[in-house]
This record gives structure tokens, C-alpha cells and sequence, in this order.
């Protein structure tokens, strides 16, 4: 469609980042409204309690806001690694195009950018990659890599995106795909003179799918990867504190999944539950951290409710539920799909409000089984998706129930895998491709 009919379909003026939907904070009621009624008005309770008694004033009012969001009539769409990863044109000063696939094509940032520790470690993002690709676009300062070191400059560059999504308006989240602690090396090029401690190791290597070594056995105090683990730790708790604005925090997520050294099949719930107690404690009570909301999430499962409850920590480490929940190569009518995603909803939601937490769509998408010739992975397809009204009943199914919000995995790339459309090019008449 030309941006003429874009901008009249959404009610984008002036370059603006406005939407049909607006949700207002006035005074202590949040006012969801379509531009011509009120949909919904919830009361917020500025001042919720959360599991750290200790919780910044901001952090706290964010809690609130997400609350009502939840029993609100609509929910913020999210995106993983929104302002920094793509599929589509990257931006070159004059195309018209930023860092943000979702920014292309609806004018803003999704409401919730999701992160990952990864960024921190080098794994998939360093300071490097964004002084070049990211910091000038953004307008945001570079991160000093001479001055400071390479190890506190790719901590510094993440902290910089956070706090340039909050100061959008965006809610900041930030998962963790920690590494196999038991494979944990030694960094060859740490500098005791420049280097924070936890630089003495080399947390790049991606593992978190490496069920090898037994390590949830090991990450508690006398454990023999105790070290290791409490420096991955001081690691997010620096991030915590450059960032400074709120931020929803996410660890051994899908632990009922099979798939990774902290869930099932590795480990026993007792044991996932004292580490994530763990966890908490030290980031809050000997890091001092207080701008965290702890999110407990889950894989959606035939027997979801029960197990929600055998790895639950506890109310008093965990502010927000989480379900993940993918559609595997949908198609066009595919009801099983749809009513199964009631279900799960419905059940994540009555455990979450049982416990007195904000329940969120922490993870979906609609992911292919088989790659495309020549894609590494892929999610959606390139071209012929078969359900292309596939958002629109996502929205439709999840808008009028608890969840604060829904979000999307990331665009890796075009042929490495894109969860959101995005846009390729601009075209002189004003068609957006």
C-alpha cells in the first residue's frame, strides 16, 4: 500500500509515531481509547509491591502500569533485539530506513524491546558492531572501547540500547541464554588492570542447549562452577545498574522443556527452584540490583497448569508468569491451534492471578519446521506464508485476556530467520515494499 493509505489506515500524521490505539497514564488511571471512545479505564496502583521490597519508585510504577495493562481490553506487542537486529534495508543516513524493523513500518519501536545476556558477552552483539551500526543512526554515544576495555564496552553499548528504548517508551526485557557453566573457559586476553573480575572468563561460546556436565548441580555457593556463575552474575548486575531504567528480567525460562541445562530432563525442579531463589538473592540483596522485575516463565505443554507450579519459585522471587508458546507451520484454517492457545492462556492467566503476578506472553511466533533453500533457519517464510492473517488473530485471541503483553522472537536476518514482516526498500512513488 502507498504511504498515503498507510498513514490514513493508521492515523500517522506528521511523521509522528501515533496509532489508533492509545493507552494514557493520567494521574492514576491508565485510558485505553481508539481515538473516537474509551475502551477501557483501570486504576493503577502506582506504589505495587514487588519482590524486591527495596524497588525503585520507577520500577514500581511500571509493575502498576504493566498490571493494568493486563486487565485492560488491549496489551503491547513486543519484539526481540527490536532497535538492533533486522531483516530488512539497514539504514545509510538517506534511505529512510532505521534499525528497527517494526520503527519501518509503523513509524515506532515496539512497546516492549526484548534483549538477551548474550549481548552482554560478545555472543551475538559487542561494542564494535554497535559504535559502527547502531550508535550513529540512534544518535546515541559511542561506547569507549580504548578507554574502558572491550569486556566493560560491550556492557556499556547494551546498558546505552536500553536506555534509549525506555526513553521511548518502550519496556525493556531482558532474557537469558546462559552459557553450559561447566564449559566455561578462561579469557585469553583478560586485563586485571582494566577488566571487571568476571572478564577472567569467556562467556561467548553459546551453550545453553548443551545438557553436558551437570552444572544446575553445581552453581549454588561450594559448588565447583560457583565462581564462574556468580561472575555471569556480576556481569548482568553492572548492565543493571548503567542501564538504570526498569527492566523485566527473565532467567531459565522453559525450564519444563527438555531442551536446555536448566530444564527438565538436566536438572530437578528442586534443584531449578533453589538456583533461581539463588539468583534473586544475590542480584537483589549482595549486587544491590533494584530496577529488576524477575519473570518465571514457561513452554506451553499439554500439562501446563502442573507444571507452572512444580518449578515455581516462589511469590517472592517472581513478579510476572510468562508463557512461551510457538504455531508451528500454520496454516490457513487451523483451529487446533487457536483453541489450544485459549487453553494455555486461560490456565497461564487463573495461575497468575492465584499468585497475585502479571501474566505475558513472553515468547511466540509462527515458526516453519523446514528452512527455505538456502536459510540457516527460518520462522516465517519469505514469501507465500499461508496464513496471512496470522497477527491479526494472535491479537484477536490474546487482546482481551491478563496478558500485559505479547512478544514476538527476533529477526536474525532474511535467510537467518524474521518472526515480523519487515520492509525492503521504498520506492520513489511512495510504495512501501
Amino acid at each position: 500500500i502507498s504511504m498515503e493509505e498507510y498513514e490514513g489506515y493508521y492515523g500517522v500524521s506528521d511523521g509522528t509515531a501515533a496509532d489508533r490505539t492509545r493507552l494514557d497514564l493520567e494521574g492514576e488511571c491508565l485510558v485505553l481509547s481508539d481515538g473516537e471512545r474509551t475502551l477501557s479505564a483501570e486504576t493503577v496502583n502506582l506504589e505495587k509491591n514487588t519482590s524486591d521490597p527495596e524497588a525503585s519508585a520507577e520500577t514500581k510504577r511500571l509493575y502498576g502500569y504493566l498490571e493494568a495493562v493486563g486487565r485492560s481490553e488491549g496489551l503491547i506487542y513486543g519484539h526481540q533485539g527490536d532497535t538492533w537486529m533486522k531483516a530488512g534495508t539497514p539504514p545509510d543516513g538517506n534511505n529512510g530506513f532505521s534499525t528497527s524493523d517494526t520503527m519501518d513500518l509503523t513509524g515506532t519501536i515496539a512497546g516492549v524491546v526484548g534483549m538477551d545476556t548474550t549481548v552482554l558477552s560478545g555472543t551475538d552483539f559487542n561494542a564494535y558492531w554497535y559504535n559502527e551500526r547502531i550508535a550513529g543512526p540512534l544518535g546515541l554515544p559511542n561506547a569507549d572501547i580504548g578507554a574502558i576495555g572491550e569486556v566493560r564496552a560491550n556492557v556499556k553499548a547494551a546498558a546505552l540500547l536500553a536506555e534509549a528504548a525506555f526513553s521511548e517508551g518502550a519496556v525493556v526485557t531482558l532474557s537469558c541464554h546462559m552459557p553450559n557453566f561447566s564449559l566455561v573457559q578462561a579469557r585469553d586476553a583478560y586485563d586485571a588492570l582494566q577488566d571487571p573480575e568476571y572478564g577472567k572468563y569467556d562467556f561467548s561460546p553459546y551453550t545453553p542447549k548443551d545438557l553436558s556436565g551437570n552444572p544446575m548441580a553445581g552453581l549454588l555457593p561450594s559448588g565447583k562452577y560457583h565462581a564462574e556463575f556468580t561472575a555471569y552474575l556480576d556481569m548482568i548486575a553492572d548492565f543493571a545498574k548503567e542501564a538504570g531504567c526498569p527492566i523485566l528480567f527473565r532467567p531459565f525460562h522453559e525450564a519444563n522443556g527438555g531442551w536446555f541445562w536448566w530444564g527438565k530432563g538436566a536438572c530437578s525442579a528442586e534443584q531449578y527452584r533453589e538456583v533461581f531463589r539463588f539468583t534473586v538473592d544475590y542480584l537483589r540483596d549482595i549486587k544491590d540490583v533494584h530496577n529488576f522485575l524477575y519473570v518465571y516463565s514457561v513452554n506451553d505443554s499439554e500439562n501446563l497448569r502442573g507444571e507452572m507450579e512444580s518449578w515455581y519459585p516462589g511469590d517472592g522471587y517472581v513478579d510476572l508468569i510468562g508463557l512461551d508458546i510457538y504455531h508451528m507451520d500454520p496454516q490457513k484454517d487451523d483451529p487446533a491451534f487457536w483453541n489450544g492457545l485459549d487453553e494455555s492462556l486461560e490456565a497461564g492467566a487463573s495461575f497468575s492471578r492465584v499468585h497475585g503476578k502479571v501474566f505475558a506472553v513472553t515468547e511466540t511466533g509462527a515458526v516453519m519446521s523446514r528452512a527455505q533453500a538456502g536459510d540457516s533457519y527460518t520462522a516465517l517464510k519469505r514469501s507465500r506464508n499461508a496464513d496471512k492473517d496470522w497477527f491479526s488473530k494472535l491479537l484477536e485471541h490474546t487482546a482481551g485476556t491478563d496478558s500485559a503483553y505479547v512478544l514476538l522472537w527476533h529477526n536474525m536476518g532474511k535467510y537467518s530467520g524474521f518472526h515480523s514482516p519487515y520492509a525492503e526498500r521504498r520506492d520513489e512513488d511512495g510504495y512501501l515494499y
